[in-house]
């Protein structure tokens, strides 16, 4: 099929532009970690941000019969995170 990279480019950022993170300029996420620290201990907070993504296909007609392509399409809808609460060396020194 001729241009058909094109033809899934496009169908892609049509997909995008209605369901998408990609279209915003910022986004907020408000969740909360709480964390205890024992008195002469050190932790460290390790944040992994995550994108959660639609994921489908979108049928091609082609207008042949026998001829539809399907067109994986994966779309960023929202943001969330991993955090993970390591201990570290403790010294009295600065």
């Amino acid at each position: 099929m001729l241009g058909l990279g094109s033809v899934m480019g496009q169908l892609e950022r049509e997909i995008g532009q209605r369901y998408a993170l990609s279209g915003r300029t910022s986004l907020t996420v408000r969740e909360s970690v709480s964390v205890e620290v024992a008195p002469r201990t050190a932790v460290e907070l390790v944040v992994e941000w995550k994108a959660v993504c639609a994921r489908g296909d979108v049928r091609l007609g082609t207008g042949r019969q026998g001829e539809d392509a399907w067109v994986p399409y994966r779309i960023p809808v929202r943001l969330t995170f991993e955090a993970e609460v390591r201990d570290l060396p403790y010294s009295d020194l600065p």
